[in-house]
Formats: C-alpha cells, structure tokens, sequence
C-alpha cells in the first residue's frame, strides 16, 4: 500500500489552512515561500511604499512573471504574506510567573530580531501607512501579538497567580499596544530596559501583593502606580484626624 501524500504546505512552511487564493497555475510551495519572504523582508527594511513586484522578484530569485502568476500585484501578495505570518506561533515560555514568562517571551524576540519582532513591527507600520493594507490586514496582525500575551495572562490566572475574575483580553492588549506606541511616536523598538519596564508595571502581581500596606489606609500596597492614577507626593494624601 503506498503511503499517504505529504500534507501541503504554504508559504513560510505552515499547512495549508485556505489562505486567500492564487490566481493562475497551482501554487508552488517553495515558491510562494521565498516570495512572501522577501516580501517581508523588503517591508522591513525599506517600508511598503518602496516595495515593488520587480524588486520583490530579484530578492526572491524568481521571475516577475512567476509572481505575477500568482498574485495581480503586491498588495494581493503581502495579504497573503501577512495571513501566513499571523498563522505562525512562536513557542512561549512557562517559568511559572507571568512577568518572567513576558519578559523571557519579549527577550527572546529582541535577541533574535530575524524570528519576529522586526517582522511585526514592519508589517504594522506597512498596515497603518496604507489605507488598504491596513484594512485588509491591520487587525490581524494586533490578534497575533496579543494572541502570545492572551496564553500567557490565561495561563496566570489558571494557576492562581491572578484573580479569575481578571479581564485577559483587555490585558493581553497592553503589551501590544505599548510596543506600537514606542515604536509610532518615537521611532523606538522594544528593547531589554523597556521591557523590564512594561513586565514589572502591568504585569508583575507578586510586587503588588507584597507591596508594603498603605500609611493613609492600612491597605496593601499595589506595587508602581498606573498611568493616571497620580503620585503619592506632599499633600496627596488627607492630615491625620
């Protein structure tokens, strides 16, 4: 009995999974695979405006007919890229404590700047810069990211690090969201000091359980303030009675 046929693959070697159809002749994995790369990779390093078929074609080592077989133009192929990029997971960290395993998972992406972040960050500057991309695609890329963080914050409150009733989905935009700030209004990456920054703030709760109780309320502590939530300065909190 011959053995089953291989499963097909997509670009950047995932099942195929539907992505949205070539048109022309029947796609070539390997194929597909250098184009979305270079894709990718042109985005990053030179912003999607600047992006071409022709120069996606030389990167790629294939012909522009090739693409052309494939794809009507870039905005149909980045799509494409995109949908398998998000596709793809990266394998978390599980120290046992949510801010280890943020820090761990961020570290890691910094240290190998070629596996992802640089990819994302590309790619949501790509998305946001043009109107059609990022309709297409701006969401996707945002669920990717905060999809890593949503397994992390779910595995904390499984184990009792954070309360059942804690909002994951609203947590797990946070470092999402930081990160395309940085990145939007000062031209920042992530790097090692912010994310130590952003895991201690959002997402340490031992510092906050043994946090020193309040002088004014007896409470306990909650470990650094929030944005928004004022300093602990002179004359912010009421005179003894």
């Amino acid at each position: 009995m011959s053995p089953a046929p291989a499963e097909p693959t997509t670009a950047l070697g995932r099942p195929d999974q539907g992505l949205t159809p070539h048109l022309g002749r029947p796609r070539n994995p390997e194929l597909d695979d250098a184009a979305m790369r270079a894709a990718i990779k042109l985005i990053a390093e030179d912003g999607y405006p600047a992006l071409t078929m022709e120069r996606i074609a030389v990167r790629a080592s294939v012909s522009r007919a090739a693409l052309y077989r494939r794809w009507p133009n870039k905005l149909e192929l980045v799509v494409n890229a995109i949908e398998a990029f998000a596709g793809s997971r990266t394998n978390l960290p599980d120290t046992g404590r949510l801010r280890d395993d943020v820090v761990e998972f961020l570290f890691a992406l910094i240290r190998h700047r070629s596996a992802d972040i640089e990819t994302y960050e590309g790619l949501v500057s790509a998305a946001m810069g043009d109107p059609e991309l990022g309709a297409r695609c701006g969401e996707i890329l945002m669920v990717r990211f905060a999809d890593s963080f949503r397994t992390l914050v779910t595995r904390a409150v499984d184990r009792g690090e954070l309360p059942a009733g804690t909002d994951i989905d609203l947590l797990a935009t946070v470092g999402p969201a930081l990160a395309l700030y940085r990145a939007k209004t000062t031209g920042k990456r992530l790097d090692e000091e912010y994310v130590d920054r952003m895991a201690n703030q959002f997402f340490n709760p031992a510092a906050a359980s043994t946090a020193p109780a309040s002088p004014a309320t007896g409470a306990p502590g909650t470990g650094p303030a929030a944005p928004g939530t004022g300093s602990t300065g002179s004359g912010s909190a009421s005179a003894p009675q």
